[in-house]
């Protein structure tokens, strides 16, 4: 995460005190969730059978997210029951999604995989009219874009043709 959201509660040495004068044991994480739907291509040729090769997709679909504020304790008034929601920085709206790798699909039907780079795009915005610690209406459009790794083990629900036919 590249914002402190909660700057405005810090004292002057950086640091969050709980209710009582301690130092609070606060924590910000990064939570989320989208849902899209995809389509995909394997460019077989470059594959050993016509089930395996160069694998894209592409998609587009929702993407939302927040800083989740974790007070251990529960002794930081500022971030407690629903004052939570001024600093969670709630953000929500379309995104696109992109896939290539590569699809194996052995002749066995024991080794199959596939891997590749992810990304994720989101074209979003503030689902919260207002943010407390800077006292400011967040109207901003944002960009978020996520890459990643993905690598999967694909196991096959399907009956094997039988290899000979009867006349």
């Amino acid at each position: 995460m590249r914002e402190d959201v909660v700057v405005s509660i810090r004292n002057e040495d950086g640091k969050i005190t709980d209710n009582e004068g301690y130092p609070a044991d606060l924590r910000q994480t990064e939570r989320g969730w989208n849902i899209y739907g995809n389509v995909g291509y394997v460019i077989s040729k470059l594959g050993h059978n016509p089930n395996s090769g160069v694998f894209f997709t592409v998609g587009g679909g929702w993407m939302q997210h927040k800083v989740n504020l974790y007070d251990a304790n529960k002794k930081v008034a500022a971030v407690y029951g629903d004052l939570k929601k001024g600093y969670d920085r709630l953000t929500g709206g379309f995104g696109l999604t992109q896939f290539v790798g590569y699809k194996y699909i052995s002749n066995n039907r024991i080794a199959n995989c596939y891997f590749g780079f992810e990304f994720y795009e989101g074209f979003t915005k503030s689902l919260r009219g207002y943010n407390y610690d800077t006292g400011l209406e967040d109207t901003q459009k944002r960009f978020d874009m996520l890459i990643g790794f993905r690598f999967g083990w694909i196991l096959p629900l399907y009956k094997r043709t039988k290899d000979f036919y009867y006349n």
